[in-house]
């Protein structure tokens, strides 16, 4: 057995997760600096504004949110009721079918998928550190 590839994966695995825990540092300190910065530029009433050879400017983007205390239910009753049924669509959920087939499939290899679907299975290396003793 070829070690050096899996040890290639298991280097990359440990670079891949110290670049994703400093993504989400650098993603909490952005937020905040982010906040700030539109405040600032909001006082000074600048809409955009060059800075070391880069333009930064106020976008403002206006996305719906559903009310506290509301559930969807109710929600798509409401948009039903104010004529709004072309947002409303029949949908499935990937993800919630892929469960299920693990489920299923775990326990009968013969499942057969409904028409327009297909199997597509993954396989991978996955890493989980060790303890002290690198066990």
């Amino acid at each position: 057995m070829d070690v050096e590839k899996l040890r290639r994966v298991k280097d990359l695995l440990e670079e891949k997760r110290k670049l994703n825990a400093r993504l989400r540092e650098v993603n909490k300190e952005l937020a905040t600096a982010h906040e700030d910065a539109v405040l600032e530029m909001g006082n000074q009433g600048i809409q955009k504004m060059n800075l070391d050879g880069a333009t930064l400017n106020v976008s403002r983007t206006v996305r719906p949110t559903v009310k506290e205390g509301w559930t969807k239910e109710q929600v798509v009753e409401s948009l039903k009721r104010s004529g709004w049924e072309e947002f409303l669509k029949e949908d499935f959920n990937l993800s919630s079918l892929g469960a299920y087939l693990r489920e299923v499939t775990s326990e009968d290899d013969s499942f057969e998928l409904p028409e327009g679907l297909e199997m597509f299975e993954q396989y991978e290396i996955r890493m989980r550190q060790g303890g002290k003793n690198g066990k």
